[in-house]
């Protein structure tokens, strides 16, 4: 059912976390690569759009090479690096800077934040039991939709947020709940 909105993968219940870094949050990564190489285009007089046509261009055929060639990221790397050249001093000058390092603590920090975020939910959630928190008749629908969508979320399956909208950008239930009636 899934598998027509994109890939899907089983992952375990432990994993969840660990899951959003590799998967729900790392399209902002690959954002961010993209707009320092496309903003070092612009700064060397090379027109911002056209780089980036370029950049697009060269991570989706880079992300279909991943995919089918059956080779490896190191296999794939070498490949593409001649001995003294251009890209091996590319490669060098992001490990002197700890490229790969920086994407392990952020993916750490992306892992991190869903494990708060997840006691938070369950704190606010046990809150709603233990105190008998009531609400309105017009919210109570978005409760049932919101809480079905968590326990698909901590179930077997990895499920995308829907549209994309991150639960940490919600400030409340009420706002959770109004967003799933919608």
């Amino acid at each position: 059912m899934f598998a027509g909105s994109g890939v899907c993968e089983y992952i375990t219940e432990d994993h969840m976390n660990e899951i959003i870094a590799v998967n729900g949050s790392s399209p902002a990564y690959i954002y961010l690569f993209a707009k320092a190489m496309a903003d070092y285009a612009q700064s060397q007089g090379i027109d911002y759009d056209s780089a980036m046509q370029l950049i697009c261009a060269t991570l989706e055929g880079s992300a279909a090479m991943l995919r089918e060639s059956g080779d490896t990221p190191d296999e794939l790397i070498a490949k593409v690096s001649s001995k003294g050249g251009t890209t091996i001093a590319a490669l060098n000058k992001l490990r002197e800077h700890g490229f790969t390092e920086a994407i392990r603590d952020a993916m750490q920090a992306c892992t991190d934040r869903a494990e708060e975020l997840c006691r938070e939910y369950f704190t606010i959630a046990s809150s709603f039991d233990k105190y008998k928190l009531e609400l309105s008749d017009s919210d109570k629908e978005g409760k049932d939709s919101y809480l079905s969508y968590q326990w698909q979320m901590s179930g077997y399956m990895y499920i995308c947020e829907p549209n994309g909208v991150s639960y940490e950008s919600f400030a409340s239930f009420q706002e959770v709940f109004s967003y799933q009636r919608n």
